[in-house]
């Protein structure tokens, strides 16, 4: 009898990537599912085809197609590709629960989580599959990040209970190791630890614990997601891998197995996706990428100054105006003393003439405008945590290392508007904040003040635990292209008036 090699084939982090037409730059040649779809076509040995989370956001495409309620194209695509599992993403929770429903009796593809608990304390989803393939018994169990709560919407996710990944999931490995030939766990969270040396990598919390996954007795493939970050790691018979997003690779873990079912080999890849796109699967989206590109098309409006991004660290260490726009229009809403604004990595700003594509590239996750009530420690919490984003080397303010690993965040360094504050970095963390003025006056830790920031960070997203201490005045449900459409609108030709509130010295 042969020795039988079986291929596990996944995805993570796709963010709504089905084609490969580019919306932002309008290239038609770029990495998608489709390229994926050309791939599968040439596999001749069995495989598995697994998608890792974090799917159904990040697209002008999916945003059109949830705004016009037509069928869901992530489904669309898994569904023609013949997904086995899938486990959920932080985001997929993005629209609410009945969204997530609709999606999942759409997605022919078995769902598994082990570590969302219900009311009752039992798991919701399926947590694991034990699958026959060639006479060799492999067991699958999802998870995802613990942190969902951090970052959503209490209403979106009501009645669960979001439980530590490495607990849940070595209940289920202890259930199952003896029933089964391997068991591979799709995680949608990223490693704490370095892999190599064991070392911690970034901030301590339950968002990411792959590195204790990996290292449970009887898991012999780890899939993550999550960090964005490609990884290739093997100990061993143990492999774990992560994609990069939007299926600029994807994963394939290759099994071997001798005549008594025994793991012999396991071999991870990763495969860059320069794969031609699949005219058939593409088909299938053809109308609905032509409406989803004429509608971004569209002018919002004018502004008088061209306000595009070129160096993201630079742009923010020197107050970019497109954050002051921002937090304008925060104000103008909100009525709040203070705001806080926040950009994604890959910003590119604003050119003069305004088009809904151009702020889907700016705006690309889904957050609501909060006010909140905040005392001055709150904020000076908040500014001193801000801070870490810089350091110095050979005498230059730097962006930290640990915003650049294990991922990069320039999303999680923000620009305050109504108060003046300085940051000297050559001081300790914990005493940067040097000077701290509301209306020309020092603030105290028990001053109050009104402020509005986005849901994630108001949620205590990227570690501003402080801001969960606030007390919510008011959330208003409405998309950031939404707020900034409405009030360029409002306001055509606009003219940034620069307000230098914020300094960092060495």
């Amino acid at each position: 009898m042969k020795n039988t090699k079986i291929s596990i084939i996944y995805t993570s982090d796709v963010h709504g990537k089905l084609a490969s037409f580019d919306f932002i730059n309008q290239n038609d040649h770029t990495p998608s599912l489709s390229g994926l779809s050309t791939y599968m076509k040439n596999l001749h040995s069995p495989y598995i085809l697994i998608d890792n989370g974090d799917s159904l956001q990040g697209s002008p495409l999916l945003d059109y197609s949830r705004s016009h309620d037509l069928p869901n194209p992530v489904a669309t695509s898994m569904n023609l590709l013949n997904y086995d599992f899938y486990t959920l993403g932080n985001h997929d929770f993005n629209y609410g629960f009945s969204y997530l429903e609709s999606y999942i009796k759409q997605n022919k593809a078995t769902l598994l989580c082990c570590n969302i608990l219900d009311e009752s304390k039992k798991p919701y989803f399926k947590p694991y599959e034990i699958k026959h393939i060639d006479g060799i018994k492999i067991g699958f169990i999802g998870a995802l990040t613990a942190y969902v709560p951090i970052w959503e919407k209490p209403e979106h996710i009501k009645g669960l209970s979001f439980q530590s990944a490495f607990e849940q999931v070595s209940i289920y490995v202890d259930q199952i190791k003896a029933q089964v030939d391997a068991i591979v766990v799709l995680y949608h969270g990223g490693y704490e630890n370095d892999l190599n040396t064991g070392k911690p990598v970034g901030r301590p919390s339950i968002e990411n614990e792959g590195y204790k996954i990996f290292n449970i007795p009887g898991v012999d493939v780890l899939l993550c997601g999550h960090q964005h970050q490609p990884t290739i790691y093997k100990k061993d018979m143990k492999s774990t891998i992560q994609t990069a997003q939007q299926v600029f690779n994807f994963g394939q873990i290759d099994l071997t197995f001798d005549k008594h079912h025994k793991l012999i080999d396991n071999h991870p890849m990763l495969i860059k996706n320069d794969f031609e796109k699949d005219i058939s699967f593409e088909s299938h989206f053809d109308d609905l990428v032509k409406k989803t590109d004429q509608n971004l098309d569209l002018l919002v409006g004018e502004v008088a100054e061209d306000m595009k991004f070129n160096d993201q660290f630079l742009d923010r260490l020197n107050n970019h105006p497109f954050f002051e726009l921002i937090n304008i229009i925060q104000k103008s809403v909100t009525h709040a003393d203070i705001s806080v604004a926040s950009l994604p990595n890959q910003a590119l700003g604003l050119s003069k003439k305004i088009t809904k594509r151009e702020l889907a590239a700016n705006f690309i996750y889904v957050n609501s405008l909060v006010k909140m009530e905040i005392t001055g420690k709150i904020l000076r919490d908040a500014l001193e945590r801000n801070s870490y984003y810089f350091d110095i080397d050979h005498d230059q303010i730097v962006m930290s290392d640990a915003y650049i690993h294990p991922k990069l965040e320039h999303y999680n360094f923000d620009i305050y508007s109504g108060i003046e504050y300085t940051y000297k970095i050559s001081n300790p963390i914990g005493h940067r904040l040097v000077n701290l003025k509301f209306n020309g006056k020092t603030v105290k830790d028990d001053d109050t003040f009104t402020i509005c920031l986005n849901s994630y960070r108001a949620n205590g997203g990227g570690d501003y635990f402080m801001f969960t201490k606030g007390k919510i005045i008011e959330d208003f449900d409405i998309s950031y292209v939404d707020l900034i459409t409405s009030y360029i609108k409002k306001h055509p030709h606009l003219k940034m008036v620069f307000n230098n509130q914020f300094k960092v010295i060495i």
